[in-house]
């Protein structure tokens, strides 16, 4: 009765178009984690695939002439996610390389003029066509802005041309894959999703996305519209939350460009029902604060980045152990059939379940890691958000919502996703009976407008509830090098590698004094990494939910100790 009356209200102030013919494409999940789409540039077709990128608004493409070519197909990835990673075993870009001298349509672009260049003709002011970005989630990109043709069929079969087309061809990138951005584009580059709505095959700037779990065949994102199945419970929409960055390192000192929420809490909830909601309260490390708290939902991270004092209460319930060796958070795999992870936002809840939150861990040599009683041990996929800043809800979180973001609007509406759909999504098709276009006209009816900027909601969703929302901006944090702390000590629960072993230890972590807390990138890898002081003390007791696998130690993190982590950014 709810969803009917829901459906009523918004049907009287913005017309619901039913439609079986938006764009549906079917994501490639890579190693389990990102997502990635096959598409053709230039002519004579050049093929790439594309990774997802919901925080970037970006097309780019490493260019063939300065990254190395893979001459075969890759098949194994190196397990350690650690500073030896790599987003393939040969260091290469698997997922296809652009070269403008081959495409007889390609041209550069000179973001001054507006004017297109012969590919076989630069003048001197190269700088008018160059582009050096680093984006939020800190993957950077130096090249060229190119024109050419960008072609790609959806999974029905129909087929998708988008002429002049602007992206970026880049010469240098700390990652291998090239991005698909569906967010607001930055620059000279144009909108992907703007220039579907230009060609007339969708009628806004919008799209939902449904990543089905760790362990589906396939992702589903609808460009356009959104399928009401997909979710369930309350579909609840937010407005962009700002960013304020007053270092500029991102390129701007304030936008509203990023799809970013209110994150008012969290807790956790067994198998059996028990739940425990954490505390309000957080430290990151250096500075108090409690929720709500602005996170940014990414797509090409690998984990997700709490407050830590927040981190540490997921520790306890979960029973994991730090270790040094790995600069991550090791736990028993069991933990996974135990229960879930809650995020609460407002009147939003999404329940993660705990195996979407763990990664297989293996050690330097790619060995798989056990405990001493022989069970499996796996990586918690959450760390620190002193590492980048700001709070961040990476793939594992994503994995278990279903999303719908209208980018003109800077709305996005989120639920939680069907887990129906979630176990049908290896092996079975999408039905499309039950899909909602965004706008006020027939999908591909080759009108060009995007949707009214004044529309008032995305379809089926709800408001939210939370209060003091319009004082909320994600401020990035990035001066930590200014405290002039140094390790010391700690009395934390911790774990020592040895031969592919897990040894539980009750004593001190193992810490380096003299860190710099400033954030690092490789631009020749793929990965980013960077050490923060933590400037807080902290105690928790000593009440957990999963029953036998957690354990009653109590975790006390003294003032002044450095943890390093390291992130894989694919």
């Amino acid at each position: 009765m709810l969803a009917v009356n829901v459906l009523a209200v918004l049907a009287s102030v913005l017309p619901l178009v039913l439609t079986d013919d938006l764009p549906y494409l079917k994501l490639i999940p890579s190693y389990g984690e990102v997502y990635d789409y096959k598409f053709e540039i230039g002519k004579p077709a050049q093929n790439v695939s594309l990774r997802l990128d919901i925080g970037s608004g970006d097309i780019w493409i490493p260019n063939l002439a300065d990254f190395p070519n893979c001459t075969t197909e890759v098949v194994s990835q190196s397990h350690t996610r650690t500073i030896a990673s790599t987003e393939t075993a040969s260091g290469c870009p698997s997922n296809g390389l652009y070269d403008i001298e081959l495409s007889k349509s390609g041209h550069y672009f000179n973001q001054s003029s507006q004017l297109t260049i012969n590919a076989s003709y630069v003048n001197g002011n190269e700088s008018d066509i160059q582009v050096n970005q680093t984006y939020l989630n800190y993957i950077e990109i130096f090249g060229n802005y190119v024109e050419d043709e960008v072609t790609f069929k959806d999974d029905s079969g129909a087929s998708y041309k988008l002429p002049d087309f602007v992206f970026v061809s880049a010469n240098d990138s700390n990652v291998y894959s090239g991005g698909l951005g569906l967010g607001a584009p930055s620059g000279s580059s144009t909108s992907f999703l703007k220039a579907m709505v230009e060609e007339g095959y969708i009628n806004s700037s919008s799209y939902s996305l449904s990543l089905n779990g760790i362990n589906a065949s396939y992702a589903e994102l609808i460009l356009g519209g959104l399928d009401s199945d997909r979710f369930i419970g309350p579909l609840v929409e937010f407005d962009y939350i700002p960013i304020l960055d007053t270092g500029e390192t991102f390129g701007f000192a304030w936008s509203n460009d990023y799809p970013v929420i209110p994150l008012t809490g969290l807790g956790v909830t067994s198998s059996s029902g028990k739940s425990l909601t954490f505390s309000r309260s957080f430290t990151d490390g250096f500075t108090s604060g409690s929720y709500p708290r602005p996170a940014l939902l990414d797509s090409r991270l690998l984990y997700s980045f709490l407050p830590y004092s927040t981190l540490i209460e997921i520790a306890v319930q979960v029973n994991a152990y730090y270790s040094s060796d790995l600069d991550t958070w090791l736990v028993n795999c069991n933990v996974s059939r135990t229960g879930f992870l809650d995020f609460h936002f407002g009147n939003l809840t999404v329940m993660i379940p705990l195996v979407e939150l763990l990664y297989e861990a293996y050690d330097n040599n790619n060995t798989l890691l056990r405990f001493q009683n022989g069970d499996t041990a796996c990586s918690l996929a959450i760390l620190p958000d002193y590492y980048t800043g700001y709070t961040v809800l990476g793939t594992p979180f994503l994995r278990s919502i279903y999303m719908a973001v209208d980018v003109d609007s800077r709305k996005i509406a989120m639920g939680q996703a069907n887990p129906a759909f979630i176990s049908k999504a290896a092996s079975e098709e999408l039905t499309t009976t039950s899909l909602v276009g965004f706008g006020n006209s027939t999908a591909r009816s080759h009108t060009r407008s995007a949707i009214d900027p004044d529309a008032s909601s995305i379809p089926f969703a709800v408001p939210n509830n939370v209060t003091s929302y319009s004082s909320l901006t994600l401020t990035v944090t990035n001066d930590y090098t200014s405290s002039g702390m140094t390790a010391s000590s700690a009395s934390a629960s911790t774990a020592l590698i040895s031969n592919g072993e897990v040894i539980i230890g009750g004593g001190k972590s193992q810490s380096s004094s003299n860190i710099s807390a400033s954030a690092a990138s490789d631009v020749s890898g793929s990965y980013s990494k960077s050490s923060k002081a933590i400037g807080s003390s902290l105690a928790l007791g000593k009440t957990h939910v999963f029953g036998g696998l957690a354990s009653s130690t109590l975790w006390q993190i003294g003032c002044g100790v450095v943890f390093v982590y390291m992130v894989l950014i694919l």
